[in-house]
């Protein structure tokens, strides 16, 4: 287990996993979290900008008179939108130790709809010791999230996890170096432009549980080259469930927020803090945590394949469980394929439900994520949404 940090450490907002502070986030375990507590109205425009933020230009979302036309009756809401939603929990607890957020479990119960007020609430459920050759001792923190509605009904629950890791100890085990940013030539880029092109989004055409076959392969969705404009305008879309995006506090916000949370920055070379974010636009900052450059945030690509799915089940069919493993960042300036094929099918009570494996890759040919989703289609043409 790692040694109690030195004076020049917390000096720098980088702690380490020590016996007392791995004692007092356990005593955590089931508390309600304050900041995954809230109330939220799913609005119009909130669903536009979201769906815009990760690229996913289905009316079903963003155009109101083709919704009205659906099952819902009104626009509704990509199921991966859930992430930003509530407030977002990157590590409660030991400060100043790294947060990556390494895998995602969600069920739906309902879709989510136009005009919803849903109520979050939340605690960790999980801490588990970890060796790995990333940073060495680090800790795996579990959190879940139930969201419910005006009726106490239970829309969705969530779980994620984030593996706690000593910045310092990251950084010497990676020898992080100046990252070989992925060059692409005008071909290059034009060809990865018509695969985006490709992306097929089913509609309304309803796809029928009978006719779907085991081992069909799903249409791929193409996200990338990643830019600092592509995370910008994520956090635009909401994610962390406030106004400011999560830990986005400006100007006097951020100073009041440093000095309530002094360990919940990282400093850059200049002696400037920032916020723990900023690793995903700032090289210097993720190099300060071991990773080769700026980085996607997980519920961004969870987002890329939740859409996958929706594309190919259609307005009509329902996204009920997705179970997502974070492998390799994507780094900015790399670009992701992700992709799907069924792998099972079978009827559960009144329920026709498909398994579809997911798996998505760089252009270095790594495996980023992996997981399956599991989907409710009709068999019939008309269907209610469930």
């Amino acid at each position: 287990m790692a040694l109690e940090d030195n004076s020049q450490d917390k000096l720098l907002g980088e702690q380490k996993i020590t016996p007392a502070a791995l004692s007092e986030l356990r005593k955590r375990i089931g508390v309600p979290l304050r900041h995954l507590h809230r109330e939220v109205i799913v609005t119009p425009e909130w669903i536009e900008r979201y769906a815009f933020a990760i690229a996913d230009t289905n009316p079903l979302w963003s155009d109101p008179i083709y919704a009205a036309r659906s099952a819902q009756g009104r626009l509704t809401a990509p199921p991966s939108m859930i992430y930003v939603l509530s407030g977002w929990d990157i590590g409660s607890g030991l400060p100043g130790v790294h947060a990556m957020y390494v895998r995602s479990r969600v069920e739906w119960f309902r879709p989510i709809v136009e005009g919803d007020r849903l109520k979050s609430y939340g605690a960790m459920h999980e801490v588990t010791e970890r060796e790995g050759r990333f940073a060495g001792y680090s800790v795996l923190q579990g959190v879940k999230i139930d969201y419910v509605d005006d009726h106490e009904e239970v829309v969705c629950v969530a779980q994620h996890w984030n593996l706690r890791t000593e910045r310092g100890e990251a950084r010497r085990r990676s020898e992080v170096k100046e990252p070989e940013r992925q060059t692409y030539t005008r071909e290059d880029i034009a060809e990865i432009e018509n695969q985006v092109f490709r992306e097929v989004t089913r509609g309304d055409i309803a796809r029928k549980w009978s006719e779907v076959k085991i081992g069909e392969i799903l249409p791929q969705v193409v996200k990338g080259p990643l830019t600092v404009t592509d995370m910008v305008g994520y956090m635009r879309g909401g994610f962390g469930g406030i106004s400011e995006g999560f830990f986005m506090y400006t100007h006097g916000t951020g100073v009041a927020f440093r000095r309530r949370h002094p360990h919940a920055v990282i400093i850059n070379s200049a002696g400037v803090p920032d916020s723990p974010e900023a690793v995903h636009w700032s090289d210097e900052l993720a190099h300060k945590s071991g990773v080769a450059s700026a980085y996607d945030i997980g519920p961004q690509r969870i987002a890329w394949m939740s859409q996958l799915v929706t594309n190919w089940i259609g307005d009509t069919g329902f996204l009920k469980l997705i179970d997502i493993k974070l492998r390799q960042v994507v780094l900015m300036g790399d670009t992701t394929w992700c992709t799907g094929k069924v792998t099972g099918k079978e009827r559960v009570g009144d329920d026709n439900l498909v398994t579809i494996e997911l798996l998505a890759c760089n252009q270095r040919d790594e495996v980023v994520a992996r997981g399956e989703a599991v989907a409710v289609l009709p068999d019939q043409a008309a269907f209610c949404g469930r």
